[in-house]
């Protein structure tokens, strides 16, 4: 399951990012993109594409959706959109649901100070991290969890 907490997109990078993301999905995969903004247009049930409009602050909601598509943990989690600290925080919540072996990336680490502040942040006894793998695209940096 790919959960991409991206707030607010313009359609043809959320379509860039959905047809980049949903190649990588395995056949039973789901993909749900949550946004603010109505980007039903992209569903695809077909192919296991579907979107909510909503905040990805509302943890309740998000997790009410996944629920009716069946899904309990999460694969990847890709946190790009707002960028103050408290904003990457309450998506952070949604790795309660971070399967084992499960992966999070972060848009702008080194652009804005919530992404960036976050992952340089990050306990680095429990989570592997890479802070800027991308620093010309205001950065890309990735996560997962060590294995005791």
């Amino acid at each position: 399951m790919v959960l991409s907490l991206v707030t607010p997109l313009r359609s043809s990078r959320a379509q860039k990012l959905i047809r980049n993301t949903t190649t990588l999905l395995p056949h039973d995969g789901i993909y749900l993109g949550v946004d603010i903004e109505d980007k039903s247009f992209l569903n695809n049930p077909s192919k296991g594409i579907h979107t909510i409009k909503e905040s990805s602050s509302d943890y309740e909601k998000v997790v009410e959706k996944l629920n009716s598509l069946g899904v309990s943990t999460l694969d990847f989690i890709f946190i790009d959109g707002w960028h103050s600290i408290n904003q990457v925080l309450d998506d952070w919540e949604f790795t309660k649901l971070l399967s084992d072996g499960g992966v999070v990336a972060f848009h702008d680490t080194t652009a804005h100070p919530g992404p960036h502040f976050f992952i340089k942040n990050l306990n680095q006894e429990k989570w592997t991290v890479r802070h800027n793998l991308c620093p010309q695209d205001h950065g890309f940096g990735y996560c997962y969890r060590k294995r005791p």
